[in-house]
């Protein structure tokens, strides 16, 4: 609509006059006829819907502008709608009581006035008997030109055959009295606001209005709702109640967005403007019948009141919604509050991205705005523009003031005392406020007082409370500013009023410790702030943290080092230099505790160009002091800084930079720096796939730190030529172990980068000069090639792949020496395949080839011997056990065996036990001859049955094991891998009984374990069991040695299926195993719990089929231990360590009460408090909680037994937050308590409760004090 001048205004300000109708043009005229129908209609109650109206004003429409589709109730009688009423709309000069424009109107210039040339919607019309309205927005006709007029049109539809047609002409008078019933209408079709008032139109137009929002489906719902409660009068006034920023305008304004509510909808930015207007009286007026719903923002609750007052009684034609921060507890029959949640996570993403953030900034943003859609938008917006404040508020909006200043003045002692406070909260992540952390708060007021007289301790407490009313801070032991980025905004501004005077040391020293953690945590909030820097500057000078420049190794200071690096990175970085990079190594090696902040720190630094050097060089010196299994490994740290993955590598630094730090650690004096710049170059050259945890791009409330990017590939190529090039050129300098290890480095990332068109050349070449260098691992060389041109990891040119392919030809073997050891000491995982990767019998047929040329030409093989009795391998063992097989005079055997003498610890079994497996399979009378002689030579005494069960197995031989491990010749324990070879099926049983009393005479656990697992083995051959040895058995089942370690662990599961066994082949011993074991294990805790852990379950089993036997039995042990054995006794009878919610009520469940108390009878005070640490923590319906709640129902009286109880249920490990975990034992402790009758039980319940109730209490306080630490 135009702005009119007020010159042209009369009336009052939510009426029209002529000179407003005048003045609009066709377009304007059927906008504000149709907000007149839709107002008029939302007022009766009437779908939107049924008025047909259309904006384009050029296309034909039949003459008729606008209609109501079907009857409207007679009941209205309604002078706007009623009548089945079709509109003709006007604008301009036209006179309908002059009759020659009203026949131009409706049959045209040069037409017969006939019915045929009416327009088709107006032939409808007459034909429908509807009712005919003329608007004339551009004239005022006098009552004779008004009849006039009408004459005019009914006279033509005489003619037309329609001489009872139904016609109105309105003028601007009608419309006048029309539109005045809708003062919404008015102001907008005025064009301009008034003192605080405004339409629907103008407010949705606000900047900020116009921003986007994502309402879930249940806040879409609820809009709906209120909507129709609005429309239809059922809820009148809707009253919104939210945190400030939380958009409850926005949520207003989707309300009121309907043909319904829109045209009617006044916006008011306060309850007191309304209130002292001369509107609102006009509209309490009884003969006032004008319709509007308010959107009041701002609105107190004592405004409300007053208004809703005055409103209610009018409410048929007066709707409300009024917006306040909250909180509000009143009640009205005709009144809704709805508390405006905070949008989630994803509706902030949602609201980021609109402002194009990037779906993984988007979530790392989200985290700052805390649910608040307002600061989600300026966020969004300032990170859209790259402007480096991302918390600058828009032109458009006050938003950090909105917060502060609430509804008064930013010029009022209220909100100046108000700053203040919320300026040294901010000071804080969080701070304890009331019993038993409220001294957190003191010390806030206090160090406010020192700047501010005015912040007395009540004063504090008050503004703090209003605070916590309005949202802005929140929680309810220990409090928080909240959103976050309005913590940040009010922490900088503090930096920018107090930080020149503001002392952290002193303060550091000052202020309780937890707060002093939170108080750190801010400090990574503090860059681009000038007071702020230097004060940092400052704490790191000879008077700060550090002032003899000695660190210190706490974790206090390395957190305070890594957040500060966030903040100011150079002054960080120069107290770094000054305290760990005067530090030796072995000193260095001593910093534990700050060593993960430390390097966190290093790697923030170190994404800066300008600190890369020294942050590297420093990162260096932490990783060569890196201590064995440390979790904090600050070698992978530094080895990531390399990567030249545009984008990827953690650093602003480009090549020329980085290479510098690299050739420097690669000429160090140090071997340990020189090998970790290896593992460096490896990092830098690798393109494959790569995986980073993200945080050193993440600042503060900086934007994300973009890293090196190339600008061309060409620069990027470079990059890879210059790291290349410096292992390369150390190829002519470094020698032994180390240049060993610079080839290996070179082959592994061959791969990466052959195929870069700078670098393939310079590789090939590498290759084919590595292939003759005797450091060169062949093997590791070989499987790379082969990589290469079966996978074509990268496009490699047909040159290329001829000349690598050239370079595998050539070490294929050029006589029998080099072949023997390409396929024996060389062979690749490749060589077993075909190129289609199915496999290929060419590996094994070539292994063939060369052990049958031996037979012809012995010396051959004998020039090999030393090295090959010093290898293991399979192909190695397949060479062997074909020399066996060939060798049917047994002739290499001493030849064979004087090596092994030779070489002594050097020689592997590997190569002897492939060729004695090969005459094995020929001939095991000739395998048992030769083995029995290894048997006695002192070189391979100690490892005979090593050799054994990789070659060959009988009895004879088996027994002769034996009898090695108990001469002392060999170690018993080389019997391990006994077990899972399935030759120990070939046995007789006699001789694996043997094995197996072997391996019980020492009562180790590695022995026993191995035992058990044998006689599994044997005994049950795929699943069909034999009759077992019981004797043997049963020692073996209750021996003594499962208590050596934590041996039962891996050995349960043979064990049970052993015991089920036993027991149904020699039942008459089940009470005998069940006390030995049970007494065996209380030397052991876990012994038992693992034992009985399995499905089987098979102490428990037979506890349960005989309790009252079972339980005579613990009894007896029982009575003969004490201390520590004790405990493993309850350990095991309450069911173990268990998690709460886990179905464990341990195997005292099943014995039954009579026995039980019967026993504790005989001695109450010693017998009840075992119990009381046993019993099943539960009152409940089962058998175990009738066991504990009968017990407490007998003995709970006594003091001492009650406690005990207590004890025992608090002690249970539980997952998640402990206030949770509390409150659910104690939902069910209250419908333990509920319908309990007896004294005893009631008692110990209601104290166990009252517990409960002060557990949870204390842990709510504690997890809002961890929240973020």
């Amino acid at each position: 609509m135009p702005v009119l001048s007020l010159s042209s205004v009369g009336g009052g300000v939510f009426e029209l006059n002529q000179s407003i109708l005048v003045n609009l043009d066709a377009s304007q005229a059927v906008s504000a006829f149709r907000d007149l129908l839709w107002s008029r209609a939302a007022e009766l109650k009437i779908p939107s819907t049924r008025i047909s109206i259309s904006s384009n004003v050029t296309t034909p429409d039949g003459g008729i502008d606008a209609s109501v589709i079907g009857e409207v109730d007679p009941q209205f009688d309604d002078e706007l709608l009623a009548g089945n009423p079709r509109y003709q709309i006007k604008t301009g000069n036209f006179k309908p009581w002059q009759k020659s424009q009203v026949d131009l109107e409706l049959f045209g210039a040069e037409k017969k006035k006939a019915f045929a040339n009416l327009g088709s919607e107006i032939q409808r019309m007459l034909e429908d008997s509807a009712r005919f309205i003329v608007v004339a927005f551009g004239v005022d006709p006098t009552d004779r030109e008004l009849r006039k007029a009408e004459e005019n049109f009914l006279h033509a539809f005489r003619n037309c055959g329609y001489p009872h047609a139904s016609v109105q002409v309105w003028g601007q008078t009608q419309l006048l009295s029309l539109f005045r019933r809708y003062p919404s209408l008015c102001l907008s079709l005025r064009g301009h606001d008034h003192h605080g008032f405004r339409s629907h139109d103008s407010w949705s137009s606000d900047e900020d209005m116009q921003l986007l929002e994502h309402y879930s489906s249940d806040q879409q719902q609820l809009i709906d709702e209120l909507r129709h409660a609005l429309e239809s009068g059922e809820v009148p006034h809707v009253r919104l109640i939210g945190e400030p920023g939380i958009g409850k305008t926005r949520f207003a304004k989707e309300i009121t967005c309907t043909k319904s509510l829109s045209p009617i909808s006044l916006y008011v930015k306060d309850g007191r403007t309304l209130l002292q207007s001369s509107f609102l009286n006009e509209l309490l007026q009884t003969e006032d019948k004008r319709v509007v719903c308010f959107v009041i923002d701002e609105c107190s609750q004592k405004d409300i009141a007053e208004i809703w007052n005055m409103m209610k009684p009018r409410s048929n034609r007066l709707r409300v919604i009024s917006i306040d921060h909250g909180p509000d507890h009143t009640f009205d029959d005709k009144t809704k509050v709805i508390t405006v949640e905070p949008a989630n996570e994803e509706q902030i993403v949602d609201i980021l991205k609109d402002h194009d953030v990037g779906e993984n900034d988007a979530k790392r943003w989200a985290d700052f705005c805390e649910g608040s859609p307002r600061v989600a938008h300026v966020l969004g917006e300032n990170l859209r523009s790259h402007r480096s404040d991302l918390l600058v508020a828009p032109t458009t909006s006050e938003v950090w003031r909105r917060f502060i200043d609430g509804y008064d003045s930013p010029d009022s002692d209220a909100v100046q005392l108000r700053q203040v406070v919320l300026l040294f909260c901010s000071l804080f992540e969080r701070f304890g406020f009331s019993h038993p952390v409220g001294d957190e708060a003191e010390y806030i007021q206090k160090l406010a007082y020192k700047y501010d007289p005015r912040i007395s301790p009540s004063v504090f407490k008050r503004i703090v409370n209003e605070l916590r009313g309005r949202k802005i801070i929140q929680g309810e032991k220990t409090l928080y500013i909240t959103p976050r980025l309005l913590h940040v905004h009010l922490y900088r501004e503090f930096w920018n009023l107090y930080g020149d005077e503001f002392d952290i040391s002193g303060a550091l020293n000052d202020m309780p410790r937890q707060m002093s953690r939170w108080f750190v945590h801010m400090l990574r909030y503090r860059h681009e702030c000038t007071a702020a820097e230097n004060a940092i500057t400052r704490l790191f000078g000879p008077d700060g943290m550090f002032p003899s420049g000695e660190f210190e190794d706490s974790q206090d200071s390395g957190r305070m080092i890594s957040i500060l690096a966030e903040t100011c990175p150079k002054p960080s970085l120069a107290c770094l230099r000054r305290t760990i990079g005067r530090m030796e190594t072995a000193e260095l090696r001593k910093v534990t505790r700050a060593r993960q902040q430390l390097i966190w720190a290093l790697e923030k630094l170190a994404v800066w160009e300008e600190c890369f050097a020294d942050a590297a060089e420093l990162l260096l010196a932490l990783a060569e002091a890196d201590p064995d299994n440390c979790s904090a490994d600050a070698s992978r740290s530094f080895e990531g800084l390399f990567s030249l993955v545009p984008g990827f590598g953690p650093t602003q630094a480009g090549p020329s930079v980085r290479v510098e730090v690299l050739e420097s650690a690669l000429n160090s004096e140090s071997a340990v720096r020189r090998e970790i710049c290896l593992r460096a170059c490896a990092k830098a050259l690798y393109r494959g796939p790569l995986t980073r945890m993200v945080g050193p791009e993440y600042q503060g409330v900086r934007p994300r730190i973009q890293f090196w990017i190339p600008e061309t590939y060409g620069d990027l190529w470079n990059a890879y030529l210059a790291v290349w090039e410096l292992l390369v050129d150390r190829l002519l300098e470094w020698r032994g172990e180390e240049r060993r290890l610079l080839i290996s480095t070179i082959i592994d990332v061959v791969w990466s980068v052959i195929d870069i068109p700078l670098l393939t050349d310079s590789v090939v070449q590498t290759l084919q000069r590595l292939a003759k260098d005797e450091d060169t691992n062949i093997k590791r060389l070989l499987e790379s090639i082969q990589q290469q041109l079966r996978y074509e990891y990268r496009s490699l040119s047909a040159e290329t792949k001829k000349s690598l392919t050239t370079v595998v030809e050539q070490l294929e073997g050029y006589d029998f020496s080099s072949t023997l050891k390409r396929y024996v000491k060389h062979w690749t995982r490749e060589d077993f395949y075909k190129d289609n990767l199915e496999p290929s019998n060419t590996f094994s047929r070539k292994i063939a080839e060369l052990a049958k040329l031996t037979q012809n030409d012995a010396e051959l093989l004998r020039v090999e011997l030393p090295w090959l009795v010093c290898e293991e391998s399979s192909p190695l063992y397949s060479f062997a056990f074909k020399i066996g097989e060939f060798d049917l005079e047994n002739s290499w055997f001493d030849e064979i065996v004087e090596q092994y003498e030779h070489r002594q610890e050097n020689a592997t079994t590997s190569f002897l036990s492939g060729y004695l497996a090969g005459v094995y399979d020929r001939d095991v009378d000739d395998w048992e001859t030769l083995i029995l002689r290894l048997a006695d030579n002192p070189a391979t005494a100690d490892r005979f049955s090593d050799f054994v069960i990789c070659s060959g197995m009988t009895n004879r031989i088996a027994l002769r094991v034996v009898s090695q491990c108990r001469s002392g010749l060999q170690s018993k324990e080389r019997l391990q891998r006994w077990w899972f070879d399935r030759q120990i099926q070939t046995l007789e049983e006699e001789v694996v009984q043997e094995l197996i009393r072997l391996q019980l005479e020492d009562r180790t656990g590695l022995l026993w374990g191995n035992a058990v697992q044998m006689c599994h083995q044997f005994y049950f051959e795929k699943d069909n069991a034999k009759v077992l040895p019981e004797d043997l058995v049963f020692e073996l089942l209750s021996s003594e040695a499962m208590l050596d370690g934590r041996v039962a662990s891996s050995s349960s599961y043979y064990w049970s299926r052993l015991a089920n066994a036993f027991l149904s082949q020699f039942p008459q011993r089940k009470w005998e195993l069940f006390e030995r074991v049970v007494r065996i294990s209380m030397g052991e805790q876990s012994v038992l719990e693992e034992l009985d852990l399995r499905e089987a379950a098979v102490i428990s089993t037979i506890l349960r089929e005989n309790p009252t036997r079972a339980w005579g039995c613990i009894a007896r042990i029982y009575d003969e231990i004490s201390g520590v054995e004790e405990y493993r006794l309850q350990h095991w009878l309450g069911g173990g360590y268990r998690i709460y919610g886990e179905a464990s009520d341990g195997p005292i469940q099943f014995i039954g009460e009579d026995e039980l108390f019967a026993w504790v009878d005989e001695d109450l005070e010693e017998r009840a408090n075992f119990l009381t640490r046993v019993l099943p923590k539960t009152f409940n319906e089962s058998k175990a909680g009738r066991l504990t709640r009968n017990f407490v129902a007998r003995y709970g009286k006594n003091e001492r037994i009650r406690n005990g109880l207590h004890a025992h249920f608090h002690s249970c490990g539980w997952s998640g937050n402990a206030s949770n975990y509390f409150r659910e034992l104690r939902e069910d402790a209250r419908e333990w308590l509920a319908g309990e009758k007896d004294k005893n039980v009631r008692r110990w319940l209601e104290d166990y409760i009252e517990n409960l109730s002060n557990d949870i209490e204390r842990a709510e306080i504690e997890e809002e004090r961890v929240g973020l630490d």
